[in-house]
């Protein structure tokens, strides 16, 4: 039996109905039905009672296998992650499987030296083997070479429990150096790790496999703010280079300390406020160091006056 005749046995009348309206009035059912269904939640907040809803009616109108686990659209109306209208260049779905697992890539972005990444891992067996403590581990490729990474966040924002669904975030920043001129991305995965507390304290395998997808990213303008050449009065610093960019700031340069007395207090000076990042992911050699700090809310690069090195203020170049 096809799935559309399984639908239709499944919800009756409903589809029936449906498959008599325009598009034009497919969709503004399906709105109705969401927006009452949410009623008077707050703005960002996801209620776990009307995922089986929404899904129902995404179901009727795509008539499609995996229908459920909804586009880009989705994460930018329903999900709304800070970073999500970074994401000007659209695109279709682009999903691999392997394993009875789907990797799917719903939305990407080249912002100077990050690659954005919106994407969905969903279990399509039935067998529900994914939960919130799996992520997949993500590569990227450019004209078939693996570029190298400075810092790589993935962010899980929602689980649907309805279709065993899970939907991500992920930031990659790469070594600008390092990033051939060119629009297409392959985004590749060979294992799907398991998160959850182990005896060995060690980050676990859910399955191995192969999941390779290739998207098209456009060279699209955002703001950016680059510091080169800087000492620092009194301290054992040189900044080679730092780039400011809607993320955080990527930072290079040398230094002439002991490991063990190496510190880091960088902040962000926006109209006068001193804003901390969230993290920062990189390396210290012998004598230079390479760090990207990211932030939990796109930075607002044209309202930035200072950056603040360990106590030391750096004003943005003219």
């Amino acid at each position: 039996m096809r799935r559309s005749d399984w639908l239709k046995m499944s919800l009756g009348r409903e589809v029936l109905e449906m498959e008599q309206l325009n598009d034009i009035e497919k969709q503004q059912l399906k709105n109705a039905i969401i927006e009452k269904s949410f009623g008077d939640r707050k703005k960002g907040a996801w209620k776990k009672q009307t995922v089986a809803i929404v899904a129902s009616v995404f179901a009727i109108v795509s008539m499609t296998a995996y229908g459920m686990v909804g586009g880009l659209e989705f994460f930018r109306t329903e999900l709304e992650p800070s970073f999500i209208d970074l994401i000007t260049a659209p695109m279709g779905s682009v999903y691999s499987e392997d394993q009875g697992i789907r990797l799917e890539v719903v939305g990407a972005e080249r912002v100077n030296s990050v690659i954005l990444l919106y994407l969905t891992m969903q279990d399509v067996t039935g067998e529900n083997r994914l939960s919130v403590e799996h992520s997949p581990d993500i590569e990227i490729f450019m004209d078939h070479q693996e570029v190298s990474t400075g810092a790589k966040s993935s962010r899980r924002l929602h689980v649907d429990e309805e279709t065993n669904t899970l939907y991500f975030e992920v930031q990659v920043h790469v070594d600008l150096d390092d990033m051939p001129d060119t629009e297409m991305l392959e985004v590749v995965a060979r294992r799907i790790h398991d998160f959850t507390p182990s005896q060995d304290g060690r980050v676990q395998t859910l399955v191995e496999g192969e999941w390779q997808m290739e998207v098209a990213t456009s060279d699209t303008y955002h703001p950016t703010i680059t510091w080169t050449d800087v000492d620092l009065p009194d301290q054992d610093f040189h900044i080679d280079s730092m780039i400011l960019n809607p993320f955080g700031v990527h930072l290079l340069g040398s230094h002439g300390l002991e490991q063990d007395d190496f510190e880091l207090d960088v902040r962000i000076e926006v109209n006068s406020e001193r804003l901390n990042f969230f993290g920062a992911g990189g390396g210290i050699g012998v004598d230079d160091f390479d760090f990207f700090f990211n932030v939990s809310e796109p930075i607002r690069v044209e309202e930035v006056t200072a950056m603040i090195f360990n106590g030391y203020r750096i004003e943005v170049p003219e």
